[in-house]
């Protein structure tokens, strides 16, 4: 039995094997997957929140480069990716310890013209 399968499956491999994948397996579907429109979703929301929305890449100095955020909203739609310069600053510092690191830094934040991102309405 399990030779005559493995007998099948190699002549369906050679009938097929010019044609792609989709074609053999199945109809092709006018609409995305919910696996297809998670995956098109993450592959821009993940790289859009922790890479592009952190980073100033036009600021005059190191320190500028990358935002400060601060309130409860923007923890919501960022992840809870609040303290990145503080992750900049010191990687070392595990994360459950950032809000902490964070007040620590505020004053000098302050003192050095960053004004935290914050989403009010």
């Amino acid at each position: 039995m399990i030779a005559s399968t493995r007998r099948a499956e190699y002549r369906h491999a050679q009938v097929h094997k010019d044609r792609p994948s989709s074609q053999i397996v199945g109809p092709r579907s006018r609409s995305a997957s919910p696996d297809q429109k998670l995956m098109f979703a993450g592959s821009w929301t993940i790289p859009l929140i922790t890479s592009y929305l952190p980073h100033e890449p036009d600021a005059p100095d190191a320190l500028h480069q990358t935002r400060v955020f601060r309130g409860f909203l923007v923890r919501i739609v960022a992840f809870d990716h609040l303290y990145h310069l503080e992750h900049h600053l010191y990687p070392a510092v595990p994360h459950h310890n950032s809000p902490r690191l964070a007040r620590l830094l505020d004053p000098w934040f302050d003192a050095s013209g960053l004004e935290p991102v914050r989403i009010r309405f």
